[in-house]
């Protein structure tokens, strides 16, 4: 669900830098796990967080408010009450302001990456753009392109799974003769985060593969085999339907 969000957050974690003194803070890629259940794109919700990482005391009750450094919570505070505030009164005259963060954040993730990656953020960039209509933008719906399906996945590439509950999976099972465990693997995840009913087996293996930086041939091929045999095991538990 990449929009507009992720590209303001950073842009008043840098802000905030400057007014409360610099830090070290860095964009990374989150995975889809079990408890960040409103990232699955059919709510469509953007999901960003700030986290702190590495640190001991995460997820720990003994991270009490007299651990907690004072500095850390005012600039988070900034970050988040300033975010906040400015989606709350975001208009169309903070669009193009809003896009330029976008393209350059955009700019940023293409640096060194493969061909077919590059295609795939730059689909990711058209659908955060589009996003700024809600506040009044007028950019184009995005477009989705996928190369054409190649030859071993002409048999079965073509069925579209429509998914029958929302969210993330906490599922463990066999198809094939492969042990899959969906509960905090994002391979199972980022796949099911493709499938909205309209996109093919080959649509989702692709994108799939894609996402997860495996751009050869012989890598889409072995994430296409992976994505057949989870959607496999999917359907046996009433998950999916075709």
């Amino acid at each position: 669900n990449w929009s507009f969000a992720d590209a303001a957050l950073f842009a008043l974690a840098e802000i905030a830098g400057k007014e409360s003194g610099e830090f070290a803070a860095e964009e990374v890629y989150v995975d889809v796990g079990t408890d960040n259940i409103i990232a699955d794109p059919c709510f469509g919700v953007p999901t960003v967080a700030l986290v702190a990482s590495p640190t001991l005391s995460y997820h720990s009750s003994m991270d009490t408010p007299d651990r907690i450094e004072p500095a850390v919570l005012t600039r988070n505070a900034l970050i988040t009450g300033a975010y906040l505030w400015f989606m709350a009164n975001a208009d169309g005259q903070d669009c193009p302001y809003l896009a330029e963060l976008i393209r350059r954040q955009t700019a940023h993730r293409l640096e060194g990456a493969a061909p077919r990656r590059k295609e795939l953020l730059l689909q990711a960039q058209d659908r955060a753009l589009s996003g700024l209509n809600l506040l009044g933008g007028s950019y184009p719906a995005p477009e989705e392109a996928v190369e054409p399906m190649p030859d071993y996945a002409k048999a079965t590439g073509s069925r579209i799974p429509v998914r029958k509950g929302l969210g993330v999976l906490n599922l463990n099972g066999e198809y094939n003769g492969r042990t899959i465990k969906t509960s905090w693997n994002g391979d199972c995840m980022v796949v099911t985060c493709w499938i909205d009913g309209k996109r093919s087996l080959w649509e989702i293996a692709y994108r799939s593969a894609i996402e997860k930086n495996k751009c050869t041939d012989d890598e889409i091929r072995e994430e296409f085999g992976f994505v057949s045999d989870l959607l496999g095991m999917l359907e046996e538990n009433g998950y999916i339907c075709w």
